[in-house]
């Protein structure tokens, strides 16, 4: 089993410091049973290895980890235990298409992304059969930035010119 040392932040003691709080992040995303951690101020014999947090015991090899080996160390614990589970769940079940986060079951499956659900445009006018833009409303565009007043190349003053 593998063994994670955190610390408290000296300046506000309430809150664990940074890097433990960042490995305390990784550990709550593996099984309980893969990593311990003790809070390395309240440890009644504290070990001549532990000399800061994070620091972390890797259970295999007793290996010694501190700081941003730890915290890598995590990363990947993290990463190997997600594909663990992921081959596993896998395994148990046929190909199906990853389900999209906002998607409901009961959702259209119209997954055309380059075609337009919108029949009207800005103006209520019905879009052409072919939905590719012409020069006329290219045009009508431009009519109508000229309209509101907005700056087109045509309609723009000139530039002031630059003084010596």
């Amino acid at each position: 089993m593998t063994e994670l040392f955190v610390g408290r932040d000296i300046n506000m003691p309430d809150q664990y410091n940074l890097g433990s709080r960042l490995c305390l992040q990784l550990v709550d995303m593996v099984p309980t049973q893969v990593v311990t951690v003790h809070e390395a101020a309240l440890a009644p014999d504290n070990p001549a290895w532990l000399t800061g947090t994070p620091t972390l015991l890797v259970g295999d090899s007793n290996e010694v980890l501190r700081g941003e080996m730890a915290l890598t160390y995590l990363q990947r614990l993290v990463v190997t235990v997600s594909r663990k589970a992921a081959d596993t769940s896998e395994r148990g079940r046929k190909a199906e298409p990853p389900a999209r986060a906002n998607q409901e079951e009961h959702a259209p499956a119209d997954d055309d992304l380059w075609s337009s659900q919108i029949d009207d445009d800005a103006e209520g006018e019905t879009v052409g059969v072919s939905g590719k833009v012409t020069t006329e409303d290219i045009t009508r565009a431009l009519d109508a930035r000229k309209d509101r007043g907005v700056a087109t190349p045509t309609n723009k003053p000139a530039p002031t010119p630059f003084k010596d």
